[in-house]
């Protein structure tokens, strides 16, 4: 039986060519415990959308940790049950604050603008 050597070759980028890593780093945190906590609150909020990302995050945990396969599912409902909580507190509220970008918030007893909810 013949063995097949594999070589190993550096590549080279074109000059000029720049990989931004910032988001790799980004998308490497999910497929941490830590990010499918955050991934299924993300995923119950209205602003953040990824179709079956909370599902690939967990078959990709369980895989490569098949020891503790239960705990991601239960840490992904977790996340998404705080993340549903959180939502449902800014609908029980009757109006909204709009804060300036440059402001942290208003002094207690402040007058304020409170946009009602209709």
């Amino acid at each position: 039986m013949a063995r097949c050597r594999h070589r190993r070759r550096a590549a080279r980028l074109p000059e000029g060519a720049e990989i931004d890593v910032s988001f790799f780093s980004l998308f490497r945190f999910f497929l941490t415990w830590w990010g499918a906590l955050i991934l299924g609150a993300l995923d119950s909020s209205l602003f953040f959308f990824v179709p079956f990302g909370t599902d690939a995050v967990v078959v990709y945990l369980c895989a490569r940790r098949p020891s503790l396969f239960w705990l991601y599912p239960l840490l992904t409902t977790a996340g998404s049950i705080a993340g549903a909580s959180v939502l449902s507190s800014t609908t029980r509220a009757d109006g909204f604050v709009i804060v300036g970008d440059d402001s942290e918030g208003f002094p207690a007893g402040a007058e304020v603008e409170v946009w009602l909810y209709a």
